[in-house]
């Protein structure tokens, strides 16, 4: 499916709202490392960190990010010990001309276990330190795209409240809500589809000549068994099934 939007489409961004990983899961590490193989396969351009990943601790989450060269970014999470090479405030993307600033914020009351996680990371205000960077964002950017990891029905209240201002995209992630279609409210465009990779949340902007925003359309693909089989992914799911077996 990555492979046809990337075909069909010339400036093409994959980003991720968190929660790739689970620490409860059977396996979870050979999962997660498989996953981020999928998401190194995908190119993907930008990943939120969020609470589910760090389930399998700081600095195993760190190391798989590090070995399959994912970036991630993260601008109310601090790292205090470990590597941060992976992560940073944000990132800026250029693609058809266009510059797209990504970054991310987690709601604290979501981090799993802040005792295990003591020492290794420190998780700040979301929304100052989104205010803190918005200005540095759009003095830098033509578009900026915001990963909120607070799940969708606070996303939306505080798209309503006028949070999001000066937040071009937000894509919100936490939780299952499906949203067939984007919503709208002070300038600012919300969406989110699900999770479990059971749907590919898909969104197309148009600009006007002077890099503005005319629309945005979006909608959420189902990921069903009839999208053709990746050979790459193929070899990482074949790989994951002979290491669970050997384990």
């Amino acid at each position: 499916m990555i492979k046809q939007l990337r075909s069909s489409h010339k400036n093409v961004l994959i980003l991720d709202g968190g929660d790739a990983y689970s620490g409860d899961q059977d396996h979870a590490l050979l999962r997660a490392d498989a996953i981020a193989a999928a998401m190194k396969l995908m190119s993907y351009d930008a990943l939120s960190m969020a609470d589910r990943d760090l389930e399998i601790g700081f600095d195993r989450f760190s190391a798989i990010a590090m070995r399959h060269g994912l970036s991630y970014v993260a601008s109310n999470i601090q790292i205090l010990d470990g590597n941060r090479d992976f992560v940073q405030p944000f990132v800026i993307k250029e693609t058809g001309g266009i510059r797209v600033a990504i970054t991310a914020i987690v709601d604290p009351r979501l981090m799993p276990n802040m005792n295990a996680l003591a020492g290794k990371i420190a998780v700040a205000d979301p929304l100052k330190s989104l205010e803190i960077l918005k200005e540095r964002l759009r003095g830098q950017a033509d578009i900026v795209v915001l990963l909120s990891h607070f799940g969708f029905y606070k996303n939306r209240d505080m798209l309503k409240a006028g949070s999001f201002a000066g937040i071009d995209i937000v894509i919100s992630g936490h939780g299952r809500k499906i949203m067939r279609e984007p919503i709208a409210s002070n300038g600012t465009v919300l969406i989110q589809c699900s999770a479990g990779g059971e749907y590919l949340g898909r969104i197309d902007i148009k600009l006007d000549e002077n890099k503005r925003i005319t629309n945005v359309d979006g909608e959420a693909i189902p990921l069903t068994d009839q999208i053709p089989s990746d050979d790459g992914a193929a070899k990482i799911m074949e790989k994951f099934l002979q290491s669970v077996k050997t384990n």
